[in-house]
């Protein structure tokens, strides 16, 4: 079960000064430190009114603070349950072994971090914009850049904050199959499909099942930020219906004679292809991002 609460500072150390200061910076708090001595004079202090028990164990746990501040419930918000990062942050991702970087002999595991799936998002949402310049350019960028914003705010939020993240999406994670009943879920999971829903929202992904019709797969590909950044045209009468995604990926890269391009694929281990267009120079850099981040890309052939 989850629960809502609050969390109060009900003990002062000896050395009051120090710690006062990590819990300030611990939680985050927009006071001054003397500010801070001076409201703990009197005990219970309030330290956050509304917070999510697994969010303050995974800032509390394992810390010199946990003798000193303690939970108190005040709701059940949540039935289902799920790996939290407190033990999860531990674990490493070393590959799934099917592809030439993951062979044998290969020592590059890493450490998963929350944090390298904003960087991931930050580095997917840098857009090539197309070399014609017009009076536009201007306002098309001030947008793009607030709803870049907007992506990678709310990417943090997934991330950082977990539970009021699916408590706020819980119909997108059940529409996955996930948060049902009291089955245990992996956060890697979790923060894996909310990235790829927030994508798919802002469009600089399409989550397209195997199966999806030429028509449908134009229609998603050609509303994409990357295409539309750079002013790329589609023509239906390029493709074959009765190909598949990564071949029809395959003809538009070709028609549009960019060989700076390409598509690639984040791996959700369904048989759903999550594709976008991308600088192929950068991709190295974002697929290492990736496993960082606990997932795996590739081109869209190789996926």
């Amino acid at each position: 079960m989850w629960y809502r609460g609050r969390v109060e500072l009900v003990k002062l150390p000896e050395n009051r000064l120090k710690a006062l200061a990590e819990i300030k910076k611990k939680f985050t708090l927009n006071l001054s430190i003397s500010e801070f001595v001076k409201n703990t004079e009197k005990l219970p202090y309030i330290i956050d009114e509304n917070m999510y028990d697994r969010e303050y164990h995974r800032i509390v746990d394992d810390s010199s603070i946990s003798d000193y501040v303690k939970f108190v419930a005040k709701e059940e918000v949540l039935g289902a349950t799920w790996i939290g990062w407190g033990g999860y942050k531990n674990e490493v991702y070393d590959g799934d072994g099917d592809n030439e970087e993951d062979e044998e002999g290969d020592d590059d595991t890493v450490t998963v971090d929350p944090q390298n799936v904003v960087v991931f998002a930050e580095l997917l949402t840098e857009l090539q914009e197309s070399e014609t310049a017009d009076e536009r350019n201007n306002e098309r960028n001030n947008e793009r850049n607030n709803e870049r914003k907007a992506v990678l705010d709310e990417v943090t939020k997934c991330v950082y904050h977990t539970q009021e993240y699916l408590i706020e999406h819980k119909e997108q994670y059940l529409d996955r199959g996930l948060l049902e009943d009291d089955e245990e879920e992996d956060i890697g999971t979790l923060w894996l499909c909310g990235l790829v829903d927030i994508l798919s929202e802002y469009q600089y992904v399409c989550e397209l099942d195997w199966k999806t019709e030429l028509e449908d797969f134009i229609y998603s590909v050609e509303s994409l930020k990357g295409v539309l950044a750079l002013g790329l045209r589609i023509d239906p009468q390029w493709f074959s219906e009765e190909d598949d995604i990564p071949q029809w990926c395959k003809v538009l890269l070709e028609k549009w004679g960019r060989p700076d391009l390409c598509f690639a694929d984040i791996d959700m281990e369904s048989d759903c292809y999550v594709i976008f267009p991308y600088n192929t120079t950068k991709l190295p850099t974002l697929k290492i991002c990736a496993k960082k981040a606990g997932f795996r890309i590739d081109l869209v052939e190789n996926v």
